[in-house]
């Protein structure tokens, strides 16, 4: 599944997370988790975790160069 998103569309230099899960069409769990492992960059302002331009732009960097991926896992049944 290749979903894209223009990070440029709002000229601002910083993005709450629930706002970048918004316009990626993610949801914000989503957007925590990626942040808490490392792969979405981000600085906290009072207590608020914001993404930035820089960390956006080395997010999409390390998307497109297939950096991510992981085999779908299919649950299995219980007995």
């Amino acid at each position: 599944m290749n979903t894209t998103f223009d990070i440029d569309s709002t000229g601002r230099a910083l993005m709450s997370l629930q706002q970048f899960g918004d316009d990626a069409w993610i949801s914000n769990v989503t957007a925590w988790r990626w942040r808490r492992r490392g792969w979405l960059l981000t600085v906290n302002i009072c207590g608020r975790q914001y993404a930035t331009d820089k960390g956006l732009v080395e997010f999409m960097r390390r998307t497109e160069t297939g950096e991510f991926p992981k085999k779908p896992v299919v649950p299995g049944r219980s007995r």
